[in-house]
């Protein structure tokens, strides 16, 4: 038996860096949509012609202003409408944006899209 003096490096295993997510950068999300009543509470029918407010509450995750493009629509038996399109700089943090408006002439369901960009 011989024995080789040299010792024989052990393999390393690769080396796998792990970072802490902490915020995504550019990250902005729409945190909820819903419509209120002319006395500003959330309301899911209403008649044609009433008051109502279109809400959209938004979040800057972002350590700066964001220039936004916030949009929202409607579609339903009178056809699709345009509620919303405002440009705007989202400060980090929330923010709720509102749009008033009266509900349409025509009885039915609505389908609402609002979209942040």
């Amino acid at each position: 038996l011989i024995l080789d003096p040299t010792p024989s490096p052990t393999p390393l295993p690769p080396f796998t860096y792990h970072f802490p997510l902490a915020y995504k950068l550019g990250r902005i999300e729409i945190n909820g949509a819903w419509i209120n009543n002319s006395e500003g509470q959330v309301q899911y029918g209403f008649l044609s012609g009433d008051a109502i407010q279109f809400v959209a509450d938004l979040v800057n995750f972002n350590g700066s202003d964001v220039l936004v493009n916030l949009t929202w629509s409607q579609d339903g038996p009178c056809g699709e409408s345009l509620v919303m399109d405002r440009e705007f700089i989202l400060k980090p943090g929330t923010r709720q944006e509102v749009a008033e408006s009266t509900t349409p002439d025509c009885l039915g369901i609505y389908t609402n899209t609002v979209k942040l960009s």
